[in-house]
């Protein structure tokens, strides 16, 4: 087997490089069984999101009796022993990582860098939160070992139609985020309660003269039209339609780019952004007369000076749980997206408070019959559903522990977990070796 020639490679070839461990290093978990610690990568990334997520996971793992190694890509030193006694003693059932991060993790066999993953094997679950028009290396996965989970069935879609080939595309499951119990919140204390809104800003304007700046001309020019085509149905907007636009906007001038991939990610990246900023920009905009606070980076083309508004200019996802715990109201937009909500809708929930977020039918269908309320894409509109929290701050309260109370039912606070060991078996199966069912199947198939 290939584990037992990699496990022979290892014993004969390890050479510690600087202030690594010694030749040899003992697994992080001594004694455990074959394919059984499950590896959770994190790195850099603003506000540290990753961090406390990995955390999370690593709890719920901890909750249900399974092994979890808790890897710092950022820290971490190459070779790494700790990971390769792992994967020598074929320890590793799968890995997790967000953007890709630890998908590229090698390990040292007779002086040579290998992807651990491929080499052995090995799952990994590729956690991607954007688009794949931003990253579209990062999206590509050269074997069914590397799955792309995203969060929303657009970006999964648009993977599935344009780069998928042998390997996996999925949409992670909803869950609680940093749950609390309701016994832990203070409702009454939470009706006076701060309204944030926690989001990094962006000046569309900006964006826009950049197009005009560093692209040809007939391709700002394009760009403008097309923005402003979007802008056009932004109030009543429902549908992700961007790449739909493109192709018919090019369609218009006689060309056809509907499976040209890399042509679609460049105009569907930048449409994508100018649109999120646009509508991050509406809603402090809108706001910058009433008592919120705004948490993040990049809003200095907005003048928060006089202003109710106060602006906190940095993002902490530490800090953020708290704030989350403790608000009146969490305002958030999704990002474009419509089939399920974004992050921090889950995460408030996950915490008994209302998140006064933009309209999409899952919300509607889902929470809108507990009073969630839900707010337009038009200045008005966002300004009248803060006006509604203020006015009436001990109704709204009761709302975010209505939607809570069934986002709890609804969802399983192990749900990602449990997805991933589901999809590890699937994998397992279909790239392992031949499970012996029956003489007649031949498995596993070796021309696809």
């Amino acid at each position: 087997m290939l584990i037992n020639i990699l496990r022979g490679a290892f014993e004969r070839a390890r050479e510690p490089q600087g202030e690594t461990l010694p030749s040899g290093a003992a697994s992080p978990f001594p004694g455990a069984k074959e394919r059984s610690v499950v590896v959770v990568c994190f790195g850099m990334s603003r506000s540290d999101p990753f961090k406390n997520v990995a955390k999370m996971l690593a709890d719920i793992y901890s909750s249900l009796g399974l092994h979890c190694y808790v890897f710092d890509m950022l820290n971490a030193t190459w070779p790494n022993l700790p990971l390769e006694a792992l994967f020598r003693e074929n320890q590793v059932r799968y890995g997790v990582g967000w953007g890709g991060i630890g998908a590229d993790a090698e390990v040292n066999v007779e002086g040579r860098p290998y992807n651990a993953w491929l080499l052995t094997g090995t799952p990994f679950f590729k956690m991607i939160g954007d688009h794949p028009a931003y990253f579209l290396d990062v999206n590509h996965s050269p074997s069914a070992l590397l799955v792309n989970v995203y969060g929303f069935a657009e970006h999964r879609d648009f993977y599935s139609r344009h780069m998928q080939t042998q390997a996996y595309g999925a949409v992670v499951p909803l869950q609680p985020i940093d749950p609390l119990e309701p016994s832990q919140l203070d409702f009454k204390a939470k009706e006076s309660g701060k309204i944030v809104f926690l989001k990094n800003g962006n000046d569309p304007e900006a964006l826009r003269r950049n197009w005009h700046a560093r692209l040809p001309a007939s391709v700002a020019r394009i760009l403008m039209e097309m923005s402003e085509d979007l802008l056009s149905t932004l109030a009543s907007e429902r549908t992700w339609r961007i790449e739909e636009l493109v192709v018919s906007h090019f369609a218009d001038l006689g060309v056809s780019v509907a499976d040209r991939v890399k042509f679609l990610a460049f105009y569907i990246a930048q449409l994508d952004d100018y649109l999120r900023r646009i509508k991050s920009n509406m809603i402090a905009e809108s706001l910058l007369d009433f008592p919120i606070e705004v948490h993040g980076e990049c809003w200095e083309h907005l003048d928060f000076a006089g202003r109710k508004a106060t602006l906190v200019p940095f993002g902490d996802y530490a800090r953020s749980k708290q704030l989350i715990a403790d608000g009146l109201c969490v305002l958030d937009m999704a990002p474009n997206t419509h089939s399920v909500p974004h992050e921090r809708f889950m995460r408030c929930a996950s915490r008994y408070t209302l998140c006064l977020t933009n309209r999409i039918d899952f919300l509607e269908q889902t929470f809108a019959p507990f009073g969630q309320p839900l707010f337009d894409f038009t200045p008005d509109s966002i300004r009248e559903s803060v006006s509604a929290v203020l006015d009436d701050p001990a109704r709204h309260v009761e709302i975010g522990r209505a939607v809570g109370v069934e986002f709890a039912r609804l969802y399983s606070p192990t749900a990602i977990v449990d997805f991933f060991e589901m999809m590890a078996d699937q994998i397992l199966v279909q790239e392992g070796e031949d499970p012996q069912i029956q003489p007649f199947l031949v498995w596993p198939p070796k021309r696809l």
